[in-house]
């Protein structure tokens, strides 16, 4: 998980987070990243 960040387009904080996708016989198959808004994640684990 990044540091919050300053997200581009709307001007809020970001915090990204990044996972590696790996088939079975363990290669490297890709990637899955998500953006998440800072607030939500604060709302989310404090409720």
């Amino acid at each position: 998980m990044s540091v919050p960040e300053r997200g581009r387009i709307k001007n809020m904080d970001i915090i990204n987070t990044l996972t590696a996708r790996v088939a079975k016989d363990g290669r490297f198959i890709g990637e899955i990243s998500i953006a998440l808004r800072r607030d939500y994640l604060i709302d989310f684990y404090l409720i």
